[in-house]
């Protein structure tokens, strides 16, 4: 069985990590409106801004600050994904539908399985009560997709995704994984 490195974050940590940064952003803010107020020296790419402005780029900030936690929440839950595929399909545990589906894959594909095609197309039909919990994730995924390759295109999704959104989907997508969080060594 593959050694994990334990650097993966938790889909909670991450989510600590974004309220800290948002406040710290918020207060920042404030404190660099405070020293414009009194007419006191701003770092250089704040000088000249009128409120409108300080505000636009904060809003900016804040906007990729919720995209590159997004994607790490993204990248977080595939590696989840992942090293429940190595676990189940090397360790043979659990004996479940879902084992003997993604141990057929693992025969013909080994480690290198495609995510949505291979491992996720597999719990959705080992446990069908899981398929819009899935489906909600596969389409995130066409999100984290987006994101990886730039930004260089206009997405053709229905849904925004802001970064609470996208920790539900996750939350939602990873629960049934719990118990065997713990044995991944």
């Amino acid at each position: 069985m593959p050694k994990f490195s334990h650097e993966t974050p938790t889909i909670e940590s991450i989510a600590i990590t974004y309220k800290i940064s948002i406040d710290s952003l918020a207060a920042y803010r404030t404190s660099i409106a405070r020293l414009a107020s009194c007419l006191l020296p701003v770092p250089d790419e704040f000088v000249g801004l009128t409120v409108d402005g300080l505000n636009a780029v904060f809003a900016t900030q804040r906007i990729e600050l919720d995209t590159l936690l997004c994607f790490s929440l993204l990248s977080t839950v595939e590696a989840m994904f992942r090293m429940d595929y190595s676990v189940r399909c090397q360790a043979r545990k659990p004996r479940d539908d879902v084992t003997a589906r993604l141990r057929a894959i693992y025969r013909e594909q080994g480690l290198r399985a495609d995510f949505s095609e291979d491992i996720l197309h597999a719990r959705r039909e080992a446990r069908p009560e899981l398929a819009g919990d899935i489906g909600d994730l596969t389409a995130a995924f066409r999100y984290r997709h987006w994101l990886a390759h730039g930004r260089c295109w206009v997405p053709k999704r229905a849904r925004r995704y802001d970064f609470w959104t996208v920790y539900r989907i996750c939350e939602q997508a990873t629960a049934p994984l719990a118990p065997l969080v713990g044995s991944y060594s």
